[in-house]
Formats: structure tokens, C-alpha cells, sequence
């Protein structure tokens, strides 16, 4: 599989591990006439009054919403009556975005907020290094009090040579993994998911299943098509430092202080569990086909062909795991989550440097971060039109309407202010923002929060290593291989195609971000 193709494959998987509805693609921008979607009404709403200051602001759009311009005109008339601001809002597909951003920000086109990420498709760093995004260091005190309350230390991410750069948006912060079961299964063979506190204690389940249910593969070893075990586990209790290459050099322990960058592929933690893998494999107890299938081990469960698989974890993801796998699903955490750099700054929001609104700006950006009825309104609609709320306080579709018919069906609110304020959609625990809300207050706060890999200067070993990734790390992360013969093969390869001069210069660069940042 091409890189290209990983690289899409990321994306994907993250916008699903993000977003428990459908994808929707561009939007209209506000202040334009577009028809009523269907299950949508003529339903009026007052103009923000006449002296209202309107910003330009582009975010990345993930699907089609034919009501998207009543929902901005009714964000617009929360935010003209409370603040005075409004907003000229276009929303751009998640596969243009970076192009049409770049073309837009090089052409000094008006714009004033957008949506960023280190992700492909959000071009933070290209940003960052052509000097594209304005530093609010000297705004965040007076107009963005309440982001700097709630956002705290992940403002980190964001942050670059000591410049605010961008403002993570306010949802799952850290991240964790465990494993997945079919539910089912568990309830028919009594399965112990108690005794499971580390993955090789997953081994007992797995043999009794393979047992009862001979046709049906036992495990599969991470969440996504590519990779093997180290990337649908992490590093646990580590920090990847940004990068699903590990031999670009990992932390091992994300609270150690030293900093001591590592390529996973050659430490005794890497060796340790692909070993096991192994072992499972010869045993029959990892899908056959997991080193060349190119279904996602999700719709391998909802095929009947698949019982477990390694998972990210967060709070509420029980619902979105049961609907990718069309089933429910029981649901075992391995390690504790941890906060690096890659996770809050997957979806942030900055400003312009070429803006003439900085002030404006940033108390609508503070704005979109403490207020509810506006987050409310971007996530689900236009209350009543769109959505309802349940006797018990869910969101859910306003009657007569559901996904196919509704005019606006869930933007994906993780690129928008603060979930957290919402309604919580009807399948999800009422409760599901407080468990978020001490999920990212409790998760291990990396030492590296915050540092970014600058990858040029060594971009020739970069390329040579990904060829030779390419080649082994599923392979022996699946258990196919013999790890005592393939792994000391892969580091030999990796050392002859330049890869200490890759660790060299992460460990450089971490020192000094470090220095910087002391």
C-alpha cells in the first residue's frame, strides 16, 4: 500500500474515531441563499442587529448539509445578540482543505478565523513556517479568558517558539487503547474481561472462542487496515511524539524527563509484543488474512468474521464502536490514556495573520468555546428543526425526521468550539461530558506536550525508512513473521537506510523546544 494511501487511511480513521454520525462535504456560505434540504422548514430568524462586526471564517467541512446556511444564519444571530459578531462562514471539503487554505493564505485572500491541524489535510506546519497565523499571545488574557480556563496546558499544542499559534478545540484531549469484544460472545461463554488488566492476559478469552467458534478468527491486532500491534496499542504510558513511524523515535515514558528519544523497532517493549503476537498467531488465534486484508477490522466484526480487535478508547466511545461494528461491543481498557501533541492539535483554530479583526477574532473564537446555544446550533441544528431534545434530556431527530431526511445531520462538532457544552445525542450516557471533562484533567500529561518534528532536514532517510517500514512493520506486527528472525533484519535495514541520523536529529530538535520552553 502506497503512503499516499496510509496517510488517507489516518485521516479516515480519525474522523471515525471522532465522529459518531454521518459525513457530511462542503457548505454554503452564510449570507448566500441556498434551497431547504429536506425535513427543513422556511423557519425565519432575526438578523443580527445592523452594526454587527463580520468575520471570514473557513473550517473544514466533512459532508453534505443542504440546511448548512440557515444553521450559520442562526449562529449568527446567537452570536450577533450576545457578542455583536458574526460570522461569513464557508466550509471547505476535508480533501481540499489544505490546497484551498494555502492558495488563500499565499494570495493574502480576507479571512480571519480558520480551522488548522498538524493532520495532511490542515497544513499547520506549512503555515507556521511561511509565518501565515497570528500569534495571540497578546490577545489570549483580555478576549479569550474563557479558552485559556478551559483549554489550559493543551494550549501547548498550538504553540510554536513560544508563539499561540492555534487553539485546540474542546473534546477528547488524550488518548488510550484497549480491545474490543463481541458482547455476544462474552454473555454466551462467560468470558472473564475482568481478569484482562494487560494484553496477554487476553489469551484465555481468545482460546475459548477459537474453541466454540472454529470459522469465526479470534483477534485482530490494532484498529486500523495498516500497521500491527505497536500502532493499535500505542506506547503505552509513552508519547509517540507525533509520528505513527515509531522509528522516528518515541518516548518510552511520557513523564520521564531526560527525554531520551528511542526507535521503538529496537527496544525490548516493541520485542516483547510482537512476540506474543507470534505466539498467537501460530496458535490460530489472529485473523489469517490480517497481513493482507484491506477491510478495517471493524466491518470484518459486522461481516461475522472477526470477534475482537485492538481499539482507541475515550468516554463514550461504546456507542461509536457498536454502530462501526454493528453490534454491541464489550469494551476493555489496557493503559492509561495519555495527552501528546498530536491528539488536541488534530483539530484547532487560528487566525489569520493578515486579519484587520484580531480583537473580533478572538472573542468570537472565546465565544464558540463557552457558549451553548452556539454549540448546540454547529453540532446539531436549529433546535425544533432540526432536533428535539428526549424526555431525559437527549438530542435526537426533531419528529419525522432522521438521517436520511433531515437537512442538517450532525456537522462533525469536534472542528467547532467546545463539545462538551452540547446536548448529549440520544444512545450516549447523559453523563458522558463530565467522564471527558476528567479524562482530559486526568490523563498523563506528556513532557513533550507541545513539541513538533520538523521532518526536513533529514527528508532522505525519512523516505528511505518508510520503504523499509513498509516492507516489514505489519508483517511481524500481525504476527505472520518470526520476530527473532524479521525484527533484527528491520532495524539492520532501517540503520543502513539512515535512521539514527533520524532519531539524532528528533533529539535535537526535543532539546531545544525544551530549552525553549523550560
Amino acid at each position: 500500500m502506497t503512503r499516499k494511501w496510509i496517510t488517507l487511511l489516518l485521516v479516515a480513521a480519525l474522523i471515525l474515531a471522532l465522529a459518531a454520525c454521518t459525513t457530511p462535504t462542503a457548505s454554503t456560505p452564510a449570507g448566500t441563499t441556498a434551497p431547504p434540504g429536506p425535513g427543513s422548514t422556511t423557519k425565519a430568524t432575526d438578523p443580527p442587529p445592523a452594526k454587527a462586526e463580520t468575520l471570514i471564517m473557513y473550517f473544514i467541512d466533512t459532508g453534505d448539509r443542504p440546511d448548512m446556511a440557515l444553521v450559520v444564519d442562526e449562529m449568527n444571530r446567537i452570536s450577533g445578540e450576545a457578542i455583536n459578531i458574526t460570522v461569513n462562514a464557508t466550509g471547505i471539503a476535508i480533501s481540499n482543505y489544505s490546497q484551498q487554505i494555502r492558495l488563500m493564505l499565499t494570495g493574502r485572500e480576507k479571512m480571519d478565523i480558520l480551522n488548522t491541524s498538524t493532520l495532511p489535510f490542515g497544513d499547520f506546519g506549512n503555515q507556521v513556517a511561511n509565518k501565515q497565523l497570528l500569534p495571540l499571545n497578546d490577545y489570549i488574557d483580555e478576549y479569550g479568558k474563557g479558552i485559556k480556563e478551559l483549554v489550559g496546558n493543551y494550549l501547548k499544542a498550538g504553540t510554536v517558539g513560544g508563539d499561540l499559534l492555534a487553539i485546540p478545540t474542546y473534546r477528547d484531549l488524550a488518548k488510550d487503547a484497549g480491545v474490543i469484544v463481541r458482547k455476544d460472545l462474552v454473555e454466551k461463554y462467560n468470558l472473564d474481561v475482568a481478569s484482562v488488566k494487560k494484553l496477554a492476559d487476553l489469551e484465555p478469552l481468545l482460546v475459548k472462542i477459537k474453541e466454540n467458534e472454529p470459522d469465526l478468527a479470534p483477534f485482530y491486532p490494532t484498529q486500523e487496515i495498516y500497521g500491527g500491534i505497536c500502532t493499535g496499542l500505542l506506547v503505552p504510558g509513552g508519547d509517540t511524539l507525533g509520528s505513527d513511524q515509531y522509528w522516528t523515535g518515541v518516548l518510552l515514558d511520557a513523564t520521564d524527563t531526560s527525554m531520551k528519544v528511542v526507535n521503538y523497532y529496537e527496544t525490548d517493549a516493541y520485542m516483547e509484543l510482537v512476540k506474543l503476537m507470534y505466539s498467537w498467531a501460530q496458535k490460530g488465534l489472529i485473523s489469517p488474512t490480517a497481513v493482507t486484508n484491506q477491510e478495517t477490522p471493524t466491518d470484518l466484526v459486522k461481516a461475522g468474521k472477526l470477534a475482537s480487535q485492538v481499539y482507541h478508547m475515550k468516554p463514550g466511545i461504546e456507542r461509536q464502536g457498536d454502530t462501526a461494528c454493528g453490534m454491541p461491543m464489550t469494551y476493555i481498557r489496557i493503559h492509561e490514556p495519555v495527552a501528546s501533541t498530536g491528539t488536541p492539535a488534530a483539530f484547532m483554530w487560528s487566525v489569520a495573520a493578515h486579519t484587520e479583526k484580531p480583537e473580533a477574532s478572538v472573542k468570537y473564537l472565546d465565544f464558540t468555546f463557552t457558549n451553548k446555544e452556539i454549540n448546540d446550533t454547529f453540532h446539531w441544528g436549529i433546535k425544533d428543526q432540526h432536533w428535539t431534545l428526549t424526555s431525559d434530556g437527549h438530542a435526537t431527530f426533531a419528529p419525522g425526521l432522521d438521517a436520511k431526511t433531515s437537512g442538517y445531520v450532525g456537522q462533525a462538532g469536534f472542528v467547532f468550539g467546545n463539545s462538551l457544552l452540547t446536548y448529549v445525542w440520544e444512545g450516549t450516557p447523559l453523563d458522558v461530558w463530565d467522564q471527558m471533562m476528567t479524562y482530559n484533567k486526568s490523563a498523563i500529561q506528556s513532557v513533550a506536550l507541545g513539541f513538533q518534528f520538523d521532518t526536513t532536514p533529514i527528508k532522505t532517510q525519512f523516505a528511505a525508512c518508510t520503504n523499509v517500514g513498509n516492507e516489514y512493520i505489519k508483517a511481524i506486527g500481525v504476527g505472520a513473521v518470526d520476530p527473532d528472525v524479521k525484527v533484527p533484519e528491520l532495524v539492520s535495514k532501517l540503520k543502513a537506510a539512515g535512521v539514527d541520523e533520524i532519531i539524532a536529529e528528533k533529539q535535537r530538535q526535543l532539546n531545544a523546544w525544551a530549552e525553549a520552553n523550560k
